[in-house]
């Protein structure tokens, strides 16, 4: 036998331990009415009905003038703003009813901020999500390089938690 063949059988053979397992209880799923953003609501739902969790579908709509809900927003605010408040409200009733049927606890909430990323960083801290999963549109690259958008790159360098980006 050589010296190198002895040299590999010298080095000390570390046991592998089991995967530690990932409970997964809440799923956040930050909401921009893109195909994408679809795809990641399916993916949650999938992963919420084989872990037993539930979602939470959150919009956040840019303000310079900051409010909390759809309740908070001022008489001033624009059409285009009203307009998209009543078809996300539409979206997420049947988001809700395709939830419903796959036995899933969803809420869904619209919040107004001038930070987009933090407010869904802010919000799957305080929520506890264990996991965000969020589309992204991934343009040009190729397989070497995933491109994400500011808001995709910003939730996952800063969550807490793991983050499954949909294409």
């Amino acid at each position: 036998m050589s010296k190198k063949s002895n040299q590999l059988l010298s080095y000390k053979t570390q046991k592998l331990e089991e995967p530690r397992a990932l409970l997964i209880r809440h799923i956040l799923v930050p909401y921009d009415d893109s195909a994408y953003s679809d795809a990641a609501f399916d993916i949650a739902l999938d992963l919420a009905k084989k872990y037993g969790a539930k979602v939470s579908a959150v919009s956040v709509m840019y303000s310079g003038i900051v409010g909390s809900s759809f309740l908070d927003l001022a008489a001033h605010q624009t059409s285009i703003e009203k307009t998209r408040l009543r078809r996300l409200a539409k979206i997420f009733k049947e988001m809700k009813m395709l939830a419903a049927k796959s036995n899933v606890p969803l809420t869904t909430e619209v919040i107004v901020s001038s930070s987009v990323s933090e407010t869904i960083l802010s919000f799957a801290s305080s929520q506890k999500a264990d996991l965000i999963v969020m589309g992204t549109r991934g343009r040009a690259g190729g397989p070497k390089h995933m491109r994400l958008g500011s808001v995709a790159m910003d939730v996952s360098q800063y969550a807490s938690c793991p983050v499954l980006f949909a294409k």
